[in-house]
């Protein structure tokens, strides 16, 4: 039977991948990839099953028009730019390490859905962006937190689709790898226990060691080992165990609404197709907010992931005026000797104190408002420091500020920004198995 025109460009594609990667090797004087895990791979794309079904149905869509190598992770698919990347950093381990090569497959059958939902995808993005739009050129304040919920629920039914489909067609291609075979849940949790720990429990018995779905997650089909993505309490645990419990929810879902906010609301305007060029609303004194508590969101505390959660929108830190705030010490110093003023420009003095080396009030020697009604401080050390009234921040955004300014000082290497797209809506997808996102 003749390939499908589907079938011959995916292998058409995978043919320029290798090419392409190949020629990147030998630029660095590196011998090729080697033959058998480049055909490994191959069969994992072309052997019939759920990838390959899913592979091209997105390829006939027009939906995957060129495999990629992505930066980090095991997989990655965009929307925008309609390509799946596949990670070949542990290519050579593939024919040797079983484990190695159900992961990647895992991964690509994951992927692949996100493929399939291509259009979807791309719908909730447009809506994001058009909802952000609608806020940030509207009246202040500006609130996202309704915006953001409605995000993160898509998101999350992406997600949960995309995750069912990589437990089912990991399923399927265990147990079509070994035909005749009664193979039990333990059996194909050991094929690939880095994705299918998270969906599993583990018993000893007397017979040996067995392994059930976790409460919640319901088997169905042939043997009762796959999962049936449209019941409503598997949809619920899969949300949970995947999206939320791994930290997607915010580390994906309310970063990217938070990127995309932050890049708009930083901006004077917003120019459109037609010409039109909508001036965005500001107020020095007002942040942007998601509410994160209404959300039900649990941001970590962490400052290592806290720190890229938006340097505009407030993040919910404690300002420097609050008790709990680990600024409130300096911040009450600086009040004292600015009665005063307020409490914005207080803490915006405070940062740009800390800018200078002014870490300690013991460090202050001099405070005072200049005619031009500037408020400055002098240093023990002759630093010196001003601070005009009429360029303030909002108290929250200077609470970012300060916090992101303590975590660079005790983390040589800066967490680096989320790339933000053109127009404040986030891309497609960052990698995988280390940090999944669909935008």
């Amino acid at each position: 039977m003749a390939a499908s025109p589907a079938a011959m460009k995916l292998d058409e594609m995978f043919e320029t991948l290798i090419e392409d990667v190949n020629a990147e090797r030998r630029a660095r004087r590196e011998p090729p990839l080697p033959d058998q895990p480049v055909e490994r791979l191959r069969g994992l794309l072309t052997d019939p099953g759920t990838l390959n079904e899913n592979l091209l149905q997105a390829v006939d869509a027009g939906n995957i028009r060129m495999l990629t190598t992505p930066n980090e992770g095991q997989g990655v698919y965009s929307f925008s730019t309609q390509t799946l990347g596949i990670g070949l950093d542990h290519l050579a381990r593939i024919t040797e390490d079983h484990a190695t090569e159900y992961n990647l497959h895992f991964t690509l059958a994951h992927e692949s859905r996100h493929a399939l939902d291509a259009d979807d995808i791309r719908a909730a993005s447009q809506r994001l962006s058009d909802q952000i739009v609608e806020i940030a050129t509207g009246p202040l304040p500006h609130d996202y937190t309704e915006v953001a919920r409605e995000y993160l629920r898509r998101d999350m039914n992406f997600e949960i689709d995309a995750e069912t489909a990589g437990v089912n067609a990991h399923v399927s291609r265990a147990i079509a790898q070994h035909p005749g075979e009664p193979l039990s849940l333990h059996a194909i949790y050991l094929l690939s226990p880095q994705d299918m720990g998270p969906y599993v429990d583990l018993h000893e018995t007397p017979q040996g060691p067995t392994a059930t779905y976790k409460p919640g997650l319901v088997p169905t089909g042939p043997g009762g080992l796959h999962l049936d993505a449209d019941d409503p309490g598997n949809r619920e645990t899969m949300g949970r165990l995947f999206y939320q419990d791994k930290g997607y929810e915010w580390r994906q879902g309310l970063n990217g609404v938070l990127n995309a906010v932050n890049n708009v609301e930083a901006r004077k305007s917003l120019d459109f197709d037609d010409g039109r060029s909508v001036p965005v609303v500001h107020d020095p004194l007002q942040s942007p907010r998601i509410d994160f508590a209404a959300l039900g969101v649990a941001v970590p505390h962490d400052p290592v992931e806290r720190v890229a959660l938006g340097r505009v929108v407030d993040s919910g830190l404690p300002t420097p005026d609050q008790p709990d705030s680990p600024e409130n010490g300096y911040f009450q110093f600086l009040q004292q000797r600015f009665p005063d003023a307020r409490a914005e420009d207080v803490a915006h003095l405070l940062l740009k104190a800390r800018d200078v080396g002014l870490d300690d009030p013991s460090q202050i020697a001099q405070a005072g408002t200049g005619q031009d009604g500037r408020m400055w401080l002098g240093g023990t050390n002759d630093q010196r420091v001003q601070h005009d009234p009429a360029e303030t921040q909002s108290i929250a955004k200077t609470a970012n500020a300060l916090f992101e300014q303590a975590y660079e000082r005790t983390h040589p290497a800066p967490v680096p920004d989320a790339p933000a797209p053109a127009h404040g809506v986030p891309d497609a997808e960052a990698p995988r198995r280390g940090m999944c996102a669909v935008m």
